[in-house]
């Protein structure tokens, strides 16, 4: 109320530094966007963590396990996936360097069991490992799949029922 008091020409000269120093708002915002990552220190380069899917195909006749980037592709130095059968004898295994993921697809005849190690390498030189044990088995009429962490203590088996597939995150186990 008090600006239609003015003048029209004190109103037009008002409105003008309003939407000056609205555009100059706008242009310090954008500035502090852009200045402050440096103010706190440039972040490296954005990781992705790495996660382990294991499951069956819908005639429940291939295992496929695959390792990737689990919020984004991620491009690793260098990725092993491998599957061993219950006598340590090496059913599959994928090696590459400078990819986004690997997989593996395997006969379900050719192992009741697998046990799956995974090894990544990203762009910093951290590295990220873990074994699984996998194995099918039937519960009344229903195949279900078993999944072991042979190397944690304390973590107890957990099961899936297929379609139903296991995802876990491969953890960082250290630096090279």
């Amino acid at each position: 109320m008090f600006i239609y008091a003015l003048p029209l020409r004190d109103r037009v000269e008002r409105a003008a530094w309003v939407r000056l120093l609205i555009v100059v708002t706008i242009l310090v915002l954008l500035a502090l966007v852009l200045v402050t990552p440096r103010f706190l220190g440039q972040p490296s380069e954005l990781e992705s963590f790495p996660v382990l899917v294991v499951g069956l195909n819908k005639e429940q006749t291939l295992w496929i396990v695959s390792v990737g980037g689990s919020v984004q592709p991620y491009m690793y130095e260098g990725i092993l996936l491998e599957a061993r059968d219950p006598t340590n004898t090496t059913l599959a295994n994928e090696t590459v360097g400078d990819a986004y993921d690997a997989s593996l697809r395997l006969p379900v005849n050719a192992s009741a069991t697998l046990d799956l190690h995974t090894w990544l390498l990203d762009r910093q030189g951290n590295y990220f490992e873990y074994n699984v044990t996998v194995w099918l088995f039937t519960l009344e009429g229903r195949t279900m799949m078993g999944i072991a962490f042979p190397d944690e203590d304390s973590a107890p088996n957990q099961t899936r029922t297929p379609p139903a597939d296991f995802r876990i995150p491969v953890p960082r186990r250290g630096n090279l």
